[in-house]
């Protein structure tokens, strides 16, 4: 589902379902990969765990280099995967001029602050993208 956040009540919904969905997803996301040797979580997620653990270097490689083969992925694994997929799909605005790259902010980074600056509601005159960096 591809929405238009077009008024501050609808950005405000978005995000309290985001933070809420994320907060149920803390479990997973807590744990420390350099610290524990089997994280917490496994004991609760054993299917998601077995999927991940099957997947070989070449696997993992592609899933890494393919954003929508990874969602499908993580979708057949857990359904707050899905959930995300429609709080975070927006529609951009076709009338957004386009920037120059700046030097310091690497391009994949660029183009996600382009895509939000798109999808921010036309009579917005000021807006922060937290993790712009």
């Amino acid at each position: 589902m591809t929405a238009v956040l077009d008024s501050a009540d609808t950005i405000r919904s978005r995000l309290l379902s985001l933070t809420d969905l994320i907060g149920r997803a803390a479990p997973i996301l807590e744990g420390n990969p350099f610290v524990d040797d089997t994280p917490a979580w496994v004991g609760n997620a054993q299917a998601f765990a077995d999927a991940l653990l099957t997947l070989d270097d070449a696997a993992l490689g592609a899933l890494e280099l393919d954003d929508a083969a990874c969602r499908r992925f993580l979708c057949g694994m857990d359904t707050r995967y899905s959930e995300i997929e429609d709080l975070v799909s927006i529609e951009a605005r076709a009338s957004l001029p386009r920037s120059p790259e700046p030097a310091h902010v690497p391009g994949r980074k660029w183009r996600q602050i382009e895509a939000f600056a798109a999808a921010v509601p036309s009579e917005a005159s000021h807006w922060v993208d937290w993790c712009a960096g």
